[in-house]
């Protein structure tokens, strides 16, 4: 299923407009572009950065000396080979996509995006994290736009369902994914320090909701999935855990 990710990083392509502010600082800036005319965050420095259309990242690395924010319904596809720091938090809001970092299983080279605070999901329809270390925590809440069966259907803007992964990344602080109706989640080759938690989450492909291959340093608690966790076709390994595996991820193999 991770192969649907390609699907974000083709979500928005062509050149837009962004609007920056000059400053002797690092100037803040504002993206916006719709869908076939996505707007673009040129390589360089920058303060805070709102998303509040459809943008992309082209090659060059990006350094955001503020917070990282994609506003409700808007999209970041932020899959690229050069490097993304963010000094302080990145948000997704209600409706928003998040695309973030890459690894050979999306085909470029693993990336070494950082997030220094944490990275939040609150309601968005898909959030997709590949090779990033994130230094404070992560948490996906309420996401993936409504019921499971419906979103099951291709989505006009991600030309693929809606689905929510992170993979081959580093999480410093705790991973929270709860309450998501999506159709598709996974969490494959991930290092959380904190402790994990993946609760009442439904989706509608049967193959959903693949934990595995994790390390994780607190407790792994898996509980009111639906499917429940699972290796699925992901041919991953058990997660290592230092804690306890607590409801489903005390299953044989997760």
């Amino acid at each position: 299923m991770t192969t649907a990710a390609l699907a974000i990083a083709t979500l928005v392509t062509g050149a837009g407009a962004a609007h920056a502010a000059s400053s002797t600082e690092p100037p803040p800036l504002t993206c916006t572009g719709t869908a076939e005319s996505p707007g673009t965050i040129a390589p360089g420095n920058y303060g805070p950065v709102a998303v509040i259309g459809f943008c992309v990242l082209p090659k060059g690395p990006v350094s955001i000396t503020g917070s990282l924010t994609v506003t409700n319904g808007a999209a970041l596809n932020a899959i690229t080979a050069d490097d993304v720091t963010v000094w302080g938090n990145v948000v997704a809001g209600g409706h928003a996509i998040l695309a973030l970092g890459c690894s050979p299983t999306i085909g470029c080279p693993l990336t070494g995006d950082l997030v220094h605070g944490n990275l939040d999901g609150l309601g968005a329809l898909a959030v997709d994290v590949h090779g990033t270390t994130i230094y404070g925590s992560v948490s996906l809440v309420n996401g993936g736009g409504g019921r499971a069966a419906e979103r099951c259907n291709n989505n006009p803007f991600l030309e693929e369902p809606d689905f929510s992964d992170l993979e081959d990344s580093t999480v410093y602080g705790t991973l929270t994914i709860d309450h998501l109706r999506s159709c598709w989640l996974g969490t494959l080759r991930v290092t959380v320090y904190g402790n994990m938690t993946v609760s009442n989450n439904t989706m509608g492909d049967p193959d959903a909701m693949e934990i595995v291959s994790n390390t994780v340093y607190g407790n792994l608690a898996c509980v009111g999935n639906t499917p429940a966790v699972h290796v699925g076709d992901s041919k991953g390994r058990p997660n290592k855990v230092t804690g306890l595996k607590l409801g489903q991820c005390r299953d044989k193999g997760i």
